[in-house]
């Protein structure tokens, strides 16, 4: 219900990705409301994580690769870059004694926050600072970039 809420709400006002937005301020509304949040089963991560990945790579195609391979410079150049300031956020994050290394590391991570989530856990870190600090970035592009 909170989902459908927030969604309709962000639809209303023009938001961009108001169906991936309207889930984050749903879950963070919901999470912070309640004592007892549980998180999904399994399962449903499982199938949640695979129709992230379908509808990623179903966005890869000749003309996308075409177009990296024309410009691979600019390709490794922000990669390279972005490599950069992701290990740097990640040391800032170090400086919390709060906050583990592999904590600060995960959560600088650019652009997985799907997949970051699901590994963090398995590997020791924190999981939910890491999802807050990555779906706050998130939120912050869709916000953000026009």
């Amino acid at each position: 219900m909170a989902y459908l809420i927030a969604t309709a709400l962000l639809l209303l006002i023009g938001a961009p990705s108001a169906h991936l937005l309207g889930g984050v301020v749903a879950g963070s509304v919901v999470a912070v409301a309640t004592s007892d949040m549980r998180g999904l089963p399994t399962a449903a991560q499982d199938v949640g994580m695979a129709i992230v990945g379908i509808a990623a790579g179903g966005k890869i195609n000749r003309a996308v690769l075409h177009e990296l391979a024309s410009r691979p410079v600019a390709v490794v150049g922000c990669v390279l870059a972005t490599m950069v300031v992701t290990l740097l956020c990640g040391q800032i994050l170090r400086l919390s004694p709060h906050v583990t290394p592999v904590t600060a590391l995960f959560a600088s991570i650019a652009g997985g926050a799907s997949g970051v989530t699901a590994v963090v856990h398995e590997i020791g870190g924190d999981d939910a600072v890491v999802m807050a600090i990555q779906y706050l970035r998130v939120v912050a592009v869709i916000v953000l970039v026009p």
